[in-house]
């Protein structure tokens, strides 16, 4: 859903630029240039003679490319008709008093087509004359724009056939008005200027989200401290704490603000002063080594990179500025965060996927592609950007050397460590990406040495499931992730002190998650911690001074507050004493290492009870500073195990022998590590190996690792960045590379199918894969042998199995892919695996016949009726455009009249075919069929309900559907099977927080129901319509008389309608089984 940062929702970070270009353009449409303020309105008219024209007509033309909203203002001495393409909008005579009138639905935003023409009827009656306009253009995006009555117009005083219409050709009647006075000047100052223009549209100033607004946990205390003046001091993304507890922010697209809250340095009141040094715009902030550390991500005026701001002469005042290292990112996904490493001597630097690498002296991660089997579908933004996308480097604290720590993020904005020096951070969606296969939501990541996270551009994002890639530690859902930090330090109750709190700005949430160990690594349980709407968080920070958390809202021009979290149980002490132990905290490895070295000096000096005595007293205050801090939880044995490893992640790695063991665990997170301390060693000392290795999990890995240790060796040019796929016609030599795929192969074929589990069965793929792309394809007997493994793992277990083997027949042009996959296609419940399979065929150049080919072009005429994000269409059309280039000109012929069809206005969502109506089910009709009749159900037919009942355009289960609502995977686990119906029969009855929706009433009596899932200056975009997720309404916040909660869910009724009785028991089997078909509610 989405960092300014944002990430998310609705936002598409990744379209920045492209889209700036085109509001500029519609900018310089409007009003006939960009300007950097808004310009002034004239009064204009027509002279006759000496004396002004009884009447004059006025014309302009404006694009609305980029618009959201848009309003209009003005007065005429004596009476105006104005007119938008040709339709009246209004008409007003009493020049006294101006007029305001919202023009956004007469522009008719959603239209392609964006070339309007203003038209304006004048009429004199005696005395002075003149017409003027304003009219205000929002991009709902950054930017808003004016166009004004000014030389620019044309007027005539007489009307020529055609001149309220676009493509108008004036004759010579035409020409420029004359300016008759500026807006607050001539016969009209007295009532005319900008305070009373503005002031007909009796619009609202807004103010920063009232706490009495927002939902917080129980037993916390939210107070608003200060709501920050848009005009001066802009709004506030980004904040610190300096060493006297003072909070530090910054104005996205402008300077630096020091606040000293009640309380802090024995405040009475909150204290703002601004921060005189030639640096701002930043979207990370750190105080450390005596310095202030800021992370800029160009808006306006500074460059992006790294500096270091000081106190050079002890006046308490910031005065120096130093560039540490300048890099290169744009958009909202540039460089961010700054935090400490917990060794106590380096910085942490997070870089969104618009950051182009940096000079690195190392890297934890061994190496990186794009590793795609088949080309991916393209998109509009980013296309040719290579891996590896976001990047977190460690960073010396002079900004000198720099190394890689994980990469594969899309926009990360923040990310923080918990006290045993665990990383975390909170990456973004692509919304445009929603209801598509490779839509990845929100997600908190654990941050592991040498991560690979698996953003890659347009269609090329990696599944979770891929074994060289990290999966999130939770998946939450649409968003745009902005700050994180853990509760250590603040005084709270302990289970909120170990939690991460994760701030998304667009629908207004921060969650506690709340960490439990899994193996090497966690999993995160989601708790709302504060909501409102509208709240866009920008950051949170814990101050260990008083021990209270503080959050801002903001970004992107919206109004901005600084807000103070406590709870009344909590315990603080003495500030100076807890920050000195956290500081403690912070340098717990590093003094204890100190404390070794000590001990061996010492004895030469001590005695042995002299220095066990001393070993007890330190042991003592440890265990009084574990109290004081709060009993955190120490790392499990397995994540130690992994702890260890990751250790082997520099220099020449580790040795195979030694790594063997954890290369074939059970715990992914280990395999992992030991993977990367592998790939970090010179791949001739254990490429055997790994070749030879006999257990099947040990050579999976090792296999994969050697495979990841090859360069491509083509890797094409922009935008044509992916592999494609060999020509099988004509016989690929043999090589040094080619041999070793088929030792790879080999080793593979030993391999035992039967035994293996789904999951291996997907590292098999992905191994090949790999080596097929990074080392060498198959030769032609190899190649058969592959296509014979494919034939003997069908029917596929799992539909992740089935996606990956639809992709390596179609790489491999097997014989059996067209009719094996078309019927796939026609059979899945959800629009994202039909897409899929859809985006594997159109590499298919072999066995197709008449029948195959037009089943398969008419589902692109089903998916044309499909919604999604911003981008969906034009993935589809892309894929379309793909598939018929393989045609020949017969058959183009043939299937045009399927080519040109367009979806029927009834046709079914998802299945193939339409299903009638059946009854409204009701509660008193189902619950006792619940009781009895979820036994021998069938999982297959329950997951295609889920698919028929719609639910998956919305839902994700099982990791797969849409995302705009709740994951229902763990519904099971926490509803009833009569809640879980009752659910969905009545999905009003009891709707939840998290997926809730607001009613705006206007000033104008216009009524808007949805979900906020954006903002930007004033402008709200409201998703009305769950089903059509790219589909927004803007609304002015200045305009809003009214917003209260809906008492009615986005969730439509009556979705089991279609469904008979066996239907809907399969579903909700289904349901209740979290996606597990050998659940003993389904038959064998």
């Amino acid at each position: 859903m989405v960092a300014l940062l944002f990430s998310s929702s609705v936002d598409a970070q990744e379209a920045a630029k492209t889209k700036a270009d085109n509001q500029a353009a519609a900018k310089s449409k409007a009003s006939g240039k960009a300007k950097a303020k808004s310009p002034e309105a004239s009064w204009i008219w027509l002279n006759e003679g000496d004396q002004p024209a009884k009447k004059v007509y006025f014309r302009r033309e404006v694009n609305s490319g980029g618009v959201a909203a848009a309003r209009l203002y003005g007065t005429c001495d004596d009476v105006m008709k104005i007119f938008i393409d040709g339709k009246e909008v209004i008409r007003h005579d009493s020049w006294q008093t101006p007029v305001s009138v919202d023009i956004s639905k007469y522009l008719d935003l959603d239209d392609p087509q964006k070339e309007h023409v203003i038209a304006v009827e004048g009429e004199n009656g005696t005395g002075a004359a003149g017409l003027l306009l304003k009219i205000d253009f929002d991009s709902g995006w950054r930017d808003s724009w004016s166009t004004v009555t000014d030389s620019g117009w044309q007027a005539s005083t007489t009307p020529q056939k055609g001149w309220k219409t676009i493509n108008f050709k004036p004759n010579e009647a035409w020409q420029k008005p004359v300016i008759v006075a500026a807006l607050g000047e001539g016969p009209w100052a007295a009532a005319i200027n900008t305070k009373t223009l503005a002031a007909a549209a009796a619009l609202k100033k807004p103010t920063a989200t009232s706490v009495e607004d927002m939902k917080v946990a129980k037993g916390f205390n939210v107070e608003l401290l200060y709501s920050v003046p848009k005009d001066e001091q802009g709004s506030w993304v980004n904040m610190c704490v300096d060493p006297k507890g003072r909070l530090i922010a910054s104005d996205q697209y402008g300077a630096l603000y020091r606040i000293t809250p009640p309380g802090i340095l024995d405040a009475k009141e909150l204290a703002v002063e601004k921060i005189n040094v030639d640096i701002g715009e930043a979207q990370g902030l750190l105080w450390a080594f005596d310095s202030l550390y800021v992370s800029v991500n160009k808006g306006q005026k500074y460059e992006c990179g790294l500096y270091r701001v000081r106190d050079t002469d002890g006046d308490d005042q910031l005065d120096s500025v130093e560039t540490l290292r300048v890099l290169s990112g744009r958009g909202e996904h540039g460089p961010h965060a700054v935090l400490p490493h917990p060794d106590g001597e380096s910085l942490v630097i997070v870089c969104g996927n618009l950051t182009q690498l940096t000079d690195y002296s190392s890297s934890r991660v061994p190496s990186w592609d794009e590793d795609l089997l088949l080309p991916r579908p393209q998109g509009k933004f980013m296309r040719g950007t290579r891996a590896p996308g976001g990047v977190i480097y460690k960073v010396d604290q002079d900004g000198k050397n720099w190394e890689i720590l994980a990469s594969g993020f899309r926009n990360q904005y923040d990310a923080a460590f918990d006290p045993n020096g665990e990383l975390f951070t909170y990456d973004a969606d692509m919304e445009w990406d929603i209801n598509t296969p490779w839509y990845r939501p929100t997600r908190i990541c654990h941050v592991v040495s040498g991560a690979e996270f698996g953003w890659r551009s347009g269609g090329g994002k990696w599944p979770t499931y891929y074994e060289d890639s990290v999966p999130p530690v939770v998946n939450v859902g649409p968003g745009s992730p902005t700050g994180v930090c853990f509760g250590t330090g603040a005084n709270f109750p302990a289970k909120y002190q170990h939690a991460l709190f994760a701030c998304d700005w667009s629908y207004g949430k921060m969650y506690a998650v709340h960490m439990e160990p899994n193996g090497g690594t966690f999993t995160g349980k989601l708790e709302e911690f504060i909501t409102g709407t509208p709240l866009p968080l920008t950051d949170v920070v814990i101050n260990p001074h008083d021990g209270a958390m503080y959050f801002t809202i903001g970004g992107r021009k919206v109004q901005s507050g600084l807000y103070r979290v406590t709870h009344p149980d909590g315990a603080p002490e003495p500030a100076s004493v807890q920050y000195e132990e956290k500081l403690v905290a912070k340098n717990r490895s590093k003094l204890a290492s100190k404390v070794k070295a000590n001990r061996d000096a010492a004895q030469a000096v001590f005695t042995d009870e002299e220095i066990e005595m001393a070993r007890r007293e330190l042991d003592e205050s440890v265990a009084v500073l574990r109290t004081a801090l709060g009993d955190f939880h120490t790392l499990s044995a397995d994540q130690q195990t992994r702890r260890k490893l990751e250790k082997l992640h520099t220099g020449d790695g580790g040795k195979f022998e030694d790594l063997k063991p954890y290369l074939g665990s059970d715990d992914r997170s280990i395999r992992y590590a030991a993977r990367i301390a592998l790939e970090h060693a010179p791949v001739e000392e254990w490429q055997d190996a790994a070749l030879n290795a006999s257990d099947t999990q040990t050579k999976l890995t090792a296999l994969l690792a050697l495979a990841r240790s090859y360069e491509r060796l083509s890797k094409g040019e922009p935008p044509n960045i992916d592999t494609p796929i060999p020509n099988w016609q004509n016989a690929l030599t043999s090589s040094k590379r080619s041999r070793l795929t088929e030792r790879v192969l080999e080793s593979v074929s030993h391999l035992d199918i039967d035994s293996m589990t789904p999951d291996q069965k997907l590292q098999v793929l992905r191994v090949l894969a790999v080596t097929f792309l990074r080392i060498a394809p198959p030769t032609y007997e190899y190649r058969i042998g592959v296509i014979g493994y494919l034939q003997a793992s069908k029917p596929a277990e799992t539909q992740q199995l089935s996606s990956e083997g639809a992709k390596m027949a179609v790489y491999l042009q097997a014989p059996f892919a067209e009719k094996e996959i078309v019927a796939m296609l026609e059979a899945a419940p959800t629009q994202e695996q039909q897409i899929d399979y859809a985006a594997t065929l159109r590499h298919l150049t072999n066995g197709w016949t008449p029948d195959l080919q037009e089943r398969y072009f008419k589902w692109f005429t089903r998916a044309a009726g499909y919604e999604g994000g911003d981008s969906f269409q034009l993935f589809v059309n892309n894929i379309k455009a793909d598939a018929v280039a393989n045609l020949s000109e017969d058959d183009k012929a043939r299937l045009q009249p399927i080519l040109d069809a367009k979806p029927d206005a009834d046709q079914p969502v998802f299945t193939a075919e339409p299903r009638s109506f059946v009854k409204e089910w009701t509660m008193e009709e189902l619950v006792p069929l619940l009781e009895t009749g979820l036994k021998n159900r069938d999982f297959e037919n329950g997951r295609q309900m889920f698919g028929a009942a719609k639910c998956f355009a919305c839902h994700r289960f099982d990791n797969q559907g849409g995302s705009v609502g709740p994951d229902l995977t763990s519904l099971s686990g926490r509803f009833s099977s009569r809640d879980i119906l009752e659910s969905v029969l009545e999905p009003s009855k009891q709707i939840s927080d998290q997926y809730g929706s607001v009613q705006i009433v206007t000033i104008d009596g216009k009524v808007v129901t949805g979900r906020i899932i954006n903002l930007a200056g004033d402008a709200f975009r409201v998703q009305t319509d769950m089903l059509k997720p790219g589909k927004l309404t803007s609304v002015d916040r200045k305009q809003i008389e009214e917003m209260f909660e809906s008492k009615l869910s986005m969730m439509p009724k009556g979705l089991l309608n279609t469904l008979q009785k066996d239907e809907v028991l399969d579903l909700m089997a289904y349901l209740l089984s979290r996606g597990d078909r050998k659940h003993e509610m389904f038959s064998n």
